[in-house]
């Protein structure tokens, strides 16, 4: 009796197990239902921008407060605050009026400006929300000019909704955060990700007569402690790439013993190995670049001057042992700021800009397993080219960009133009309309992730390192 009942009971177990995976196989449907559910209820970080009074003064007061049905609210910042507009963080409200608009005020600050754009980007008054939440989670907004609400999932980058008879603009923006304490001076930002997906940015922090060389990872939840890459002494420019086995490399320009060389340093699993030494060469060798390829293999190239003026090298790292140094130019002229990246078949692609026969020039080099083609000049300009940056895509296309200005740039008058440029090789050159100075530019493409750029600003004395992510 026992054991006919122990039979069923086994009979029974194996029934229903069949039973529910033949409905997971012959519904995938549901299957993939569930799994976007799941997605859609996971916390993501956000950032949205709510402007209040982009058609006109009245209402003028919009006092008000923020809320979730679910996921949180971490901070909130105002826009166009003044003196007499008050935030309060812990509570996420705010007060804050808009100041009647007297027609010789407007007439003298429009300058060019269209009243519409005057009245958003500079009489207007709003908030920034730093969120972590689902999709699905609803942002509601009480102000005494109004109540209205938005589902994030409505958010397009780009496509702001409107409220209130259009005079409530929301936007989602890219998320951004700052990165370093405030009494310290932070420099040279770097960004990459690793094969889990994380996002790592490193810098230069300058704090009580001490630089060091610092870390931080971003888990898709949190940004982590920072971890210390280099401890007291005197650093350049990091540079960053994560390789296919869950680890990140760290590269960087360092002064020992009054010589500049090139070092790295390799993080996995939390914890760095040795800091190993590239260039020792007495001359200074600077502005470093590294990039992992498909097959693993680590790329590093750097500027020196062995020879009296500036060359490009490389080298790579290829189960666990360096390659010899390879010399990519020899030219009399000189050759500055390189930049690398490799394509999906294994093909290296340098390029840098160089002084060459009195012209500014952007030039390639291609490396492959039979070694260095023929350099290919990019552009040849009495205009000042540089800071080339590289990148490969999924179809084998290589782009890239730099800034140029004229040839006396730096020499003249402040408000000299100068813009970014973007060339896509054996294709026609395509100019972003950029024009002021930008600092630093750099490009970085992962096939399904955002972009992400970082750069350097001043807030108020000490420098800053600040990330934004673009998705989609």
């Amino acid at each position: 009796m026992f054991k006919s009942l122990t039979l069923k009971a086994s009979f029974m177990f194996l029934l229903i197990t069949f039973l529910s995976f033949s409905f997971l196989f012959f519904l995938p449907g549901r299957v993939q239902c569930i799994n976007q559910i799941l997605e859609e209820r996971k916390n993501l970080p956000w950032e949205v921008k709510i402007t209040f009074g982009i058609s006109g003064p009245k209402p003028l007061i919009w006092d008000g407060k923020a809320s979730m049905n679910e996921g949180q609210i971490e901070t909130i910042e105002g826009i166009n605050f003044t003196e007499k507009d008050k935030l309060f963080p812990k509570k996420f409200q705010w007060q804050c009026s808009i100041d009647r608009l007297r027609g010789r005020e407007i007439s003298d600050d429009l300058r060019g400006i269209s009243p519409r754009e005057y009245l958003e980007e500079r009489a207007a008054k709003g908030i920034i929300l730093h969120l972590h939440a689902p999709r699905s989670a609803r942002i509601s907004i009480a102000t005494k000019g109004g109540v209205f609400s938005v589902c994030l999932a409505d958010l397009i980058l780009g496509e702001p909704l409107k409220r209130l008879e259009d005079n409530v603009k929301i936007e989602l923006a890219p998320r951004s955060y700052t990165f370093g304490e405030k009494k310290a001076k932070n420099n040279y930002p770097a960004v990459a990700i690793d094969s889990a997906n994380n996002i790592w940015a490193a810098w230069t922090k300058y704090k009580r007569g001490k630089e060091r060389l610092v870390l931080k990872k971003y888990d898709g939840q949190k940004w982590g402690k920072e971890i210390e890459i280099a401890g007291s002494g005197c650093y350049l420019q990091p540079s960053l790439a994560g390789d296919y086995e869950g680890g990140i490399w760290v590269c960087w320009t360092g002064r020992v013993k009054e010589n500049w060389d090139i070092y790295a340093r390799y993080f996995k699993n939390g914890r760095g190995g040795k800091t190993i030494r590239l260039s020792d060469h007495a001359s200074p060798d600077t502005n470093q670049q590294i990039f992992v390829d498909g097959n693993n293999r680590l790329w590093v190239c750097w500027q020196s001057f062995q020879s009296g003026n500036a060359d490009i090298f490389m080298k790579y790292y290829e189960q666990g042992s360096w390659s010899q140094i390879i010399k990519v130019t020899d030219h009399p002229g000189n050759d500055w700021q390189p930049d690398l990246t490799v394509d999906e078949q294994g093909n290296v692609y340098l390029v840098w800009d160089a002084y060459r026969n009195n012209k500014h020039a952007i030039v390639l080099r291609e490396y492959t397993g039979r070694g260095l083609l023929p350099e290919i000049e990019v552009l040849s300009t009495d205009n000042y080219v540089a800071h080339a940056s590289i990148a490969a895509d999924a179809q084998g296309r290589v782009w890239i960009s730099w800034d140029e200005s004229e040839g006396d740039w730096g020499f003249g008058e402040d408000d000299e133009e100068r813009y970014i440029a973007v060339n896509k090789f054996e294709a026609v050159e395509t100019e972003i309309n950029y024009f002021g100075e930008p600092f630093m530019n750099s490009m970085m493409y992962a096939a399904e992730w955002p972009w992400m750029v970082l750069w350097l600003m001043p807030s108020n004395t000490p420098w800053m390192i600040n990330s934004m992510t673009f998705w989609g």
